[in-house]
């Protein structure tokens, strides 16, 4: 099984440093934790697409097909 570190940040460090949280989640996904746990995680569309494709696959197997993913211009 591959381990991948996820890195965390405050909603404080979020509002202090959300240019360099967003970059580092252009690389990988970043957990945005509030009073100390985890409330988000932000990660680029490119692999909130993968991760939905690879769920949806799974998902068909056993429900049919699965809905498609919001808009986000909508």
């Amino acid at each position: 099984m591959l381990y991948i570190q996820v890195m965390r940040y405050s909603t404080s460090d979020l509002s202090r440093k959300s240019g360099d949280i967003i970059a580092r989640a252009l690389q990988g996904p970043v957990t945005i934790t509030q009073r100390g746990k985890p409330r988000l995680i932000l990660m680029s569309v490119e692999e909130y697409n993968r991760l939905r494709l690879k769920a949806d696959g799974k998902r068909t197997d056993r429900a049919g097909a699965a809905p498609p993913p919001p808009d986000p211009d909508a």
